[in-house]
Formats: structure tokens, C-alpha cells, sequence
């Protein structure tokens, strides 16, 4: 019973076997970056939907602002617009006032005479509000 080893045979299917083993290995690797990868892409898929959706949200709510903000602007503009014939009409009014006023005077009268003191002194309102200028500024600076 001589048994004879063919080494040639035994070399042959072991560099056989490591090889089928490296490829199957490398198979296993790509198939499991391939699986990560595609995890990865249903996440970044999915947080964008979220974000879209977000986003929409946003901008929904953002559109219903613009139109309250534009409502409000038309009404403002038509109460500046009534002010404004208002004061145009005061005005008048205490022009032809001051007007009739000053036909009963002579012109050395009304040429002479110092004119009436503004009930509101606007230097004083100046004043009072540099200093309230002023008091938020030191405020700002504190912080």
C-alpha cells in the first residue's frame, strides 16, 4: 500500500481554493458597500422629502403672510391717502382763516407784529429726543 502524494495536484487545488476564496470575499465586500450604499441613498432620499415637505410648508405659510402683509399695506395706503385730503383740506381752511385775519389788519400790522408761538417748541422736541437717542445708545453700549 504505497500511497503516492501528487504535490503538483495538492498545490494546484489549494491556490485553486485561495483563489475562489479571495473572489468570494471580494464579492462579499462589494455586496455589502453596495447594500450600505444603497441604505444610505433611501436616507438622504427620505431627509429630503422631509425637507421638501418642510419647505413647502414654509413656503405656504410665508404666502399667506405676503398676502395679509399686502392687505394691510392697501388699507394703510388708503388711510394716508384719506390723512392726506385731510390735512389738504385743514390746511386750506386755516389759510383762508389766517387770510381773512390779516385783511382787517393794516399792512404795518401784520408786517410788525411777531408771529404767534407754535404751541409744540421744536427745539425742545429735538432736545428730548437726542437724549432719548442718547439713553439707548448708552443701553446698547452696556450689554
Amino acid at each position: 500500500m504505497n500511497k503516492k502524494i501528487l504535490w503538483d495536484e495538492v498545490m494546484t487545488n489549494v491556490v485553486s481554493a485561495f483563489i475562489a476564496a479571495l473572489f468570494v470575499g471580494a464579492g462579499v465586500i462589494v455586496w455589502d458597500a453596495a447594500s450600505t450604499m444603497d441604505q444610505k441613498i433611501e436616507k438622504a432620499k427620505s431627509e429630503l422629502h422631509r425637507q421638501q415637505n418642510s419647505i413647502t410648508g414654509t413656503q405656504e405659510i410665508l404666502r399667506k403672510e405676503l398676502s395679509l402683509l399686502e392687505a394691510k399695506t392697501k388699507i394703510l395706503e388708503e388711510e394716508n391717502r384719506i390723512t392726506q385730503k385731510q390735512l389738504s383740506r385743514a390746511n386750506k381752511i386755516l389759510s383762508e382763516h389766517h387770510k381773512m385775519q390779516n385783511k382787517d389788519k393794516g399792512w404795518k400790522q401784520h408786517f410788525l407784529e411777531p408771529e404767534p408761538k407754535s404751541p409744540i417748541d421744536l427745539n425742545e422736541l429735538e432736545n428730548k429726543n437726542l437724549d432719548r437717542l442718547d439713553k439707548l445708545l448708552e443701553q446698547y453700549r452696556l450689554k
